[in-house]
């Protein structure tokens, strides 16, 4: 089961998330990157912003560590 660990303001915030979860040995996905393209005709809320999932459940608590160590450093 899949589960989510950020909610991103832009696909490429994103995206660049995805590679760095995976350079770590992590697997993710991005979702929501399409919805991105109909701002101003959908809300913008967490739900249609692009987010950030790892694909074993086994893995959130690390990858929210990472993204929060990597954010984190100046």
């Amino acid at each position: 089961m899949m589960t989510k660990v950020l909610t991103a303001n832009h696909p490429t915030d994103a995206h660049l998330a995805v590679g760095f979860l995976e350079s770590h040995g992590i697997k993710a996905v991005v979702q929501g990157a399409a919805l991105f393209s109909a701002r101003g005709e959908v809300p913008v809320t967490p739900d249609t912003l692009p987010s950030v999932w790892v694909e074993n459940e086994a893995d959130a608590a690390r990858a929210r560590q990472l993204l929060d160590d990597a954010n984190a450093t100046p």
